[in-house]
């Protein structure tokens, strides 16, 4: 028998159960740490067993209930592995594909326009000719071997005029409509691509980057469990992993600020001032930066900071040289709090540029609607006279000459 039942816990109990009793219980039927017990009781599902014979199913299930839970039962059906697809990468607009892109649509629609005019011509030439034949064909009676005289038919004559006219016409059109059409998707192309262009951004004097996103999520997160693709052990090594990864950040801040320490200190020792540890702000000035290079990418503000007070220590040989009152002979909080104000007002104005951004390529997309429109009208005008175009050489084709 194929295992594909699985049980599903909600946090739920029967009536006069004792919680802490149940809680043990079930940390001993299923085999987890009492530390993580209490996410079961959430009030969220997870499937704290599966892949079940309903044998195996009933059997836990009896004993479940036995300490009080209230636990369902799910089967019928194989139990599926879940599917992660993700994807993190940013896509980014080639403006020079596009506008090669651009350029190929605007060569293509002259040839079109080219192409359109001669065949125009070769057709006008073909209804000419038609026509004077027909001309002389009216004037001219056909022999037949009875030596009697029998003229065409007026009803066949003025058929094939009609439906050569309506061919004629709906050549033109269809050939209009198709140039329109190439015509207006490169004027949008053109919109598009400029609206999508890197904003203008007048960044501070600090050459700095920006942080890694954040790392920690809700704790709830963690645990969540979808009822028909998860698992409870699935989210207790993702719990696992995002906790590693924690820890590993954790003391990657801490050596980033024991450089700064030693940079800083290495400064105030020079120049005869306080260090870290002695003005008390130690604890502070680590929660702050750290705050800071949560809102920028791949540690840049940390390491923008190591190289900020690298260079201030390099610099305090020379400066413990100039007179008390020189103007260059900072204290190093002095500098940190100008090196943090220039960093601020740099991300804000980045900030503001992506917002200006977002909004001008929502303008852009609202402005280019009615050409949108167009662009689908004049397709399907194009497609109709085409479709109109395949029926009249489907009946030439098949016309029966009288």
């Amino acid at each position: 028998m194929d295992a594909s039942y699985k049980l599903i816990f909600k946090g739920n109990t029967q009536p006069n159960t004792n919680i802490e009793d149940a809680k043990k219980g079930l940390c001993d039927l299923i085999g987890i740490s009492p530390k993580s017990i209490d996410k079961l009781f959430s009030g969220k599902a997870f499937a704290i067993a599966k892949n079940l014979t309903k044998q195996e199913a009933d059997d836990k299930l009896a004993k479940l209930q036995a300490i009080g839970l209230i636990v369902h039962l799910k089967g019928g059906e194989q139990a599926q592995q879940p599917n992660s697809q993700h994807s993190s990468n940013a896509n980014k607009v080639d403006l020079e594909a596009l506008s090669s892109t651009v350029k190929q649509s605007i060569t293509s629609a002259s040839e079109v326009c080219k192409n359109a005019t001669s065949t125009f011509m070769s057709k006008a030439s073909e209804v000419a000719a038609d026509l004077k034949e027909q001309k002389e064909s009216q004037a001219n009676t056909v022999v037949i071997e009875s030596n009697q005289t029998v003229k065409p038919k007026k009803s066949t004559i003025w058929q094939r005029r009609y439906f050569k006219i309506v061919a004629y016409i709906s050549f033109f059109w269809a050939t209009i409509s198709i140039i329109a059409a190439i015509l207006i998707a490169t004027g949008t192309g053109v919109k598009v691509m400029d609206a999508l262009g890197d904003p203008d951004v007048e960044a501070q004097e600090t050459s700095y980057s920006y942080l890694a996103e954040e790392l920690e999520k809700e704790e709830e997160q963690k645990y969540a469990v979808n009822d028909d693709n998860a698992s409870y052990e699935k989210a207790v090594k993702e719990s696992n992993e995002e906790q590693k990864a924690r820890e590993e950040r954790a003391k990657l801040i801490d050596d980033y600020f024991k450089q700064f320490e030693v940079n800083i200190n290495a400064y105030a020792k020079e120049l005869g001032q306080e260090s870290v540890s002695s003005s008390g702000s130690r604890s502070q000035l680590k929660r702050m930066f750290t705050q800071l290079d949560n809102e920028v990418e791949n540690n840049a503000f940390w390491k923008d900071l190591i190289r900020f007070t690298e260079d201030l220590a390099d610099d305090a040989s020379a400066l413990e040289e100039l007179k008390k009152e020189d103007a260059r002979k900072i204290e190093w909080m002095t500098a940190l709090k100008w090196f943090t104000q220039r960093y601020t007002k740099n991300l804000k104005a980045q900030e503001q540029a992506a917002q200006q951004q977002d909004k001008k390529i929502a303008k852009t997309l609202d402005s280019i609607g009615p050409q949108l429109i167009a662009i689908g009208v004049a397709f399907g005008l194009f497609m109709n006279f085409t479709m109109i175009l395949a029926l009249l050489r489907i009946e030439r084709n098949t016309r029966v000459e009288v």
